[in-house]
């Protein structure tokens, strides 16, 4: 059984980045909204800071419910535990995966990579969670042939891009 978890630094980032980077635009949103009532064109770049904020919380919503900060593997099925406010564990057998998406099956190596199954189940993990190409390995060696094969298609279509 392998464990595969984020460094101190990814875990600070992917929890509490975005509050950080939210209380900034809210603190330049109110200057902005100061200012327009001395110069009325100041109200564009309150509306465009108030679009930034609400467009980077709902993705970070997002990942808080699909981003485990613990993995654990073994040849039958991966366990995902330590979200982020929350004290759920989801079970994902392999043969029951039936998409990968996103990550480098997508041509984005920094974006997440997507694992669905047949529940309903869905999870994201990055490249920063450590031993990544360990992990992608086996969960690639434990998925069904169907599911494997879709998997080298969406590569060889990215790297005859390149």
């Amino acid at each position: 059984m392998q464990t595969f978890e984020y460094s101190i630094i990814s875990k600070f980032f992917y929890r509490y980045i975005n509050i950080i980077i939210t209380i900034f635009l809210l603190l330049f949103t109110i200057v902005s909204l100061y200012v327009s009532f001395q110069k009325w064109y100041f109200i564009f770049l309150v509306i465009f800071n108030l679009v930034v904020i609400v467009l980077l919380n709902r993705s970070y919503f997002y990942s808080y419910k699909t981003l485990p900060f613990k993995i654990t593997s073994d040849e039958e099925k991966i366990i995902c535990s330590k979200f982020f406010m929350s004290k759920k564990e989801v079970v994902i057998f392999y043969k029951d995966i039936n998409s990968i998406s996103g990550g480098i099956f997508s041509g984005m190596p920094m974006r997440a990579v997507y694992l669905t199954d047949s529940k309903g189940n869905l999870i994201s993990f990055y490249s920063h969670v450590g031993k990544f190409n360990e992990l992608l390995k086996t969960i690639l060696r434990n998925v069904t042939d169907e599911v494997y094969n879709l998997q080298l298609e969406k590569l060889k279509k990215i790297s005859s891009l390149n």
